[in-house]
């Protein structure tokens, strides 16, 4: 009904020997897709990308994002490459690298315990990414693809690594969502903000509860919580002039695939194939 889901595993021992060189992914192609000028979506979680009409894969309870039906109804020209996290790697996968970045901030109200994000592999999967995954899509549609033609979405765990990577390797656009930066402090990154294009388009969302701003943050709920840190970040790359920035808050908005489908479907109708 809405184009083709399939799943592959690549494998990777340079970047991904840490959990034996291997990666599911999957590819959603639409139905009515053109592959010469299709845009390049590469997305965290792919586990929870599609509608269950697609696949016999792993869904969230809610169904999933359905950007496939999104994609589909409005008749946007986008190829969706979902990367599996639903391992135990997720954490480490999802998260940077101390060593490289900085030090996971000791004084947050963690939901899950803060040792789930030591030995960050972020950076292994964004090299995963570039130097393995990029290049098979090249060979598969006969064309050019690189982080610099892809938009980089996320979740959660999944929009930290998103704004992360995004800013990292340039991406054509970053849809972070509900990004978990409150792992790391504002001066790590701030750090990492500095060498960056302040051109790059860069989508922020996140829900909140009414009145959250007015409770301490152990009294927080998780999409609350987040939206505090996501803020933050906001306003911190507002102070380093990054010029293409939004922030999407909505009210009520709750942590799971029925939210970011919706934050998902704006993000996509302000691109307009950009």
């Amino acid at each position: 009904m809405y184009g083709e889901v399939t799943s592959f595993t690549l494998i990777d021992n340079n970047n991904l020997g840490y959990r034996d060189g291997q990666k599911k992914c999957y590819l959603y192609i639409p139905k009515n897709a053109n592959i010469e000028t299709s845009r390049f979506i590469v997305s965290f979680d792919g586990q929870n990308l599609f509608s269950k009409a697609n696949g016999d894969y792993p869904l969230a309870n809610c169904g999933g994002l359905k950007i496939d039906e999104l994609i589909t109804k409005n008749n946007y020209n986008y190829v969706v490459i979902g990367i599996d996290n639903s391992d135990s790697y997720r954490d480490q996968e999802l998260t940077m690298s101390e060593v490289k970045f900085g030090s996971l901030d000791s004084k947050i109200y963690a939901i899950e315990p803060l040792i789930n994000f030591k030995n960050g592999k972020l950076d292994d999967l964004g090299n995963f990414i570039n130097q393995t995954l990029f290049p098979y899509l090249e060979k598969k549609f006969n064309r050019a693809i690189t982080a610099q033609h892809c938009y980089i979405m996320g979740a959660s765990s999944g929009g930290l690594a998103s704004l992360y990577l995004g800013l990292r390797d340039h991406y054509r656009a970053i849809l972070a969502m509900s990004p978990a930066v409150m792992l790391f402090n504002s001066e790590e990154w701030n750090r990492f903000y500095a060498g960056k294009d302040k051109k790059q388009p860069i989508y922020l969302y996140n829900g909140y509860k009414t009145g959250y701003l007015s409770r301490p943050l152990e009294e927080q709920d998780l999409e609350s919580y987040l939206c505090i840190f996501t803020r933050r970040e906001y306003e911190q790359m507002k102070k380093q002039e990054f010029s293409d920035l939004h922030i999407d808050l909505v009210e009520n908005g709750i942590h799971n695939e029925a939210s970011w489908s919706e934050a998902f479907s704006r993000f996509i109708t302000i691109r307009k194939g950009l």
